[in-house]
């Protein structure tokens, strides 16, 4: 049986279909793309039967509108752009774009979805780490809050503001997103140039990583070094910079990262765990130390009332 016959063969067995397009979904659908394009199934064939098979009733209609677009000669990534742009990030479209010049597109899918599938998985142990914590928090700010309103109301204006805003793991986890997509980019066979502009768009939502990454790409149209360029940023590590240095100047920069890639994401998934470890102790003391100030609070004044009608 043919891997097209397989995939037509089997009805949808997962969870109920939902309407929009979730990670996971993005997930299975270039897996079974890249599959039935590695089997030789015809594009848009494949482009059809991974789209019906998908959870998404977004993603599947708007896979249909690009197979429309394909069938009617536009090429693929162009397709995507055009009819699921908001689902899917410029870089990845621009490794498709890649994947097709270079008839390599099932390859490039499937290294795709291993990106993918790695980031989600060291965003869900993060979510996951930050569980535990986040629950603690949130305890302790619903028994103040409870006690507040029952015990001592008319303490209640004094109580109004409260909660801290947890800090933010970043330089990690940006040396990782920065090896793993310069890596993957490089190996799909994207310009140098066309490469740092998607990873400066990966980082839109962290201006200054962004900034120093369009700073170190004009520093290389104008014939320096991309690790010049990085390290006069001052957000790299010295152990990014001495590797790119050493990439650029053995012409294997996309290997090399992709080697350092690996070494970040442990890295910020240790730190995380370490981070999380401290924490709960901590927040256990700060809730002990907060419940008992407010039991002070509430006692001693009955004690001192008591003394005084005695």
């Amino acid at each position: 049986m043919s891997l097209e016959s397989w995939f037509l063969a089997r009805a949808r067995v997962a969870a109920k279909r939902h309407k929009r397009a979730k990670l996971d979904d993005k997930m299975t659908f270039f897996q079974q793309f890249g599959s039935l394009l590695a089997s030789g199934t015809p594009m848009l064939r494949a482009l059809k039967i991974a789209a019906e098979q998908n959870q998404s009733l977004q993603l599947e209609q708007r896979m249909e509108e690009v197979g429309e677009r394909v069938a009617s000669g536009s090429p693929l990534h162009a397709s995507i752009r055009e009819s699921a742009g908001d689902l899917f990030p410029q870089h990845w479209v621009a490794m498709i774009a890649t994947g097709e010049a270079t008839g390599k597109l099932d390859e490039v899918l499937c290294d795709l979805n291993r990106q993918i599938r790695e980031a989600a998985e060291t965003r869900s142990k993060f979510i996951g780490a930050m569980i535990y914590p986040c629950v603690l928090v949130f305890v302790a700010v619903l028994v103040i809050l409870v006690m507040l309103w029952f015990v001592v109301p008319t303490f209640g204006d004094m109580f109004k503001e409260m909660g801290a805003k947890l800090p933010e793991i970043t330089v990690q986890s940006s040396m990782y997103r920065f090896a793993s997509n310069l890596g993957l980019l490089l190996r799909s066979g994207v310009p140098m140039l066309e490469t740092m502009d998607t990873i400066a768009d990966v980082f839109l939502a962290q201006p200054p990583y962004r900034d120093a990454i369009l700073h170190a790409k004009n520093r290389m149209a104008a014939g320096r070094a991309l690790a010049d360029g990085l390290e006069e940023s001052g957000l790299f590590t010295s152990m990014m910079i001495n590797a790119v240095r050493v990439g650029e100047e053995s012409a294997q920069l996309g290997p090399v990262m992709e080697e350092l890639a690996p070494y970040y994401r442990d890295k910020t998934q240790a730190f995380m765990s370490r981070v999380t470890k401290l924490a709960e102790p901590a927040i256990i003391m700060v809730m002990g130390g907060i419940i008992s100030v407010v039991m002070l609070a509430i006692y001693i004044p009955m004690f001192e009332m008591a003394g005084k009608v005695n």
